[in-house]
């Protein structure tokens, strides 16, 4: 077995053309050597890989050009190792101990990892509990967006946090509501997983009431301003009202597994986050304030082990609050465009 280590921990292991060219180096000479069975591809520090090395990027634009001849240099270096890499016959582990991200991101790794260690920690936080005992996050450029599609996507598979961002995203999103898709994502841990839907009817909640903690977490952990949740809360209200299926679909009957329905999938995620969040109110006026949806969320964590729905989430409120509000879900779930979620 060959050992290649990336062993520029003070740069993030960032690539520059010393690493490449010693790193085609290395795989050739394992390629090549006999006694070589298996390659194992590491890297010392806290970093796999960060990309492309940006002050060497950045010391390419001389007096506002780019040095052309530096920047081909560059890439027919990358693509030769990473050829290398797709063309070699034995087999390849990445023994990846760390964040491996950019590769023409606008921010570096260690900040990214700032981002979701605050919301790793908050999260916890509301739960006093992990759910897994660690954790991978694997982010690339998402190649579905636009008028197709949405900017950013994500995926929750147990600890396995598969994030899919908009490839032109930079320093300013990363402290800004984009990164509700990891909060997102990372909260599914608890409403998702471990307190599972039974049916796609109940999906209203699943995905609703992580939006609505999505953002709440962001704010609670100073990664977007007041203001800035604000807004998104007027954008969803605004996109829920114009929705095409407001007057005809009721947010029970809005799960759209493909994905196909854009508005049907707003529908959903919107109509979910206002339920979410008048529920929550609800839930703080009857209590007199000593109870919120998220104590709700605690007590199905803990007593909701065969899954949820609508009945499951009523007999939490009543354990919760001492008050009866199944009429209360009925209404904002089972109605197209019901009155309680009209912000008009």
């Amino acid at each position: 077995m060959a050992t290649i280590t990336l062993n520029r921990p003070e740069a993030q292991n960032s690539l520059n053309m010393q690493l490449l060219e010693e790193g085609y180096a290395a795989l050739t000479d394992a390629q090549e050597d006999p006694s070589v069975r298996v390659l194992v591809i590491t890297a010392k520090g806290k970093s796999f890989c960060s990309g492309a090395d940006l002050k060497m990027v950045n010391s390419w634009n001389k007096n506002g050009e780019v040095d052309k001849e530096a920047e081909k240099a560059f890439h027919k270096a990358a693509d030769a190792m990473f050829e290398a890499i797709k063309n070699c016959k034995k087999p390849i582990i990445a023994a990846v101990n760390g964040f491996a991200i950019a590769g023409g991101w606008k921010f570096g790794d260690e900040e990214f990892f700032d981002v979701i260690r605050r919301i790793v920690s908050c999260e916890m936080g509301m739960f006093d509990s992990s759910p897994h005992e660690s954790f991978l996050f694997v982010c690339d450029r998402n190649p579905v967006k636009g008028n197709e599609g949405f900017d950013n996507y994500g995926l929750h598979i147990g600890r396995n946090i598969i994030l899919l961002l908009d490839g032109k995203l930079d320093r300013s999103e990363l402290y800004g509501p984009s990164m509700s898709i990891v909060a997102h994502e990372f909260f599914h841990n608890w409403n998702g997983e471990a307190i599972w839907p039974r049916t796609s009817e109940f999906l209203w909640f699943t995905e609703g009431a992580t939006v609505y903690y999505s953002y709440q977490v962001l704010l609670d952990a100073n990664i977007i301003t007041p203001s800035q949740y604000e807004k998104q809360r007027e954008a969803i209200i605004r996109r829920y009202s114009d929705n095409a299926h407001l007057d005809s679909i009721p947010i029970v009957r809005a799960a759209n597994s493909d994905l196909s329905d854009k508005d049907l999938v707003n529908l959903l995620y919107d109509g979910g986050f206002l339920a979410a969040e008048a529920l929550d109110r609800r839930i703080e006026q009857v209590s007199g304030g000593s109870a919120r949806l998220i104590d709700v969320l605690n007590w199905m964590h803990e007593n909701a082990q065969d899954g949820a729905d609508v009945n499951v989430l009523a007999e939490a409120v009543s354990r919760t609050t001492g008050y009866d509000l199944s009429g209360f879900l009925a209404e904002m779930i089972l109605d197209p465009a019901p009155d309680v979620l009209d912000h008009n």
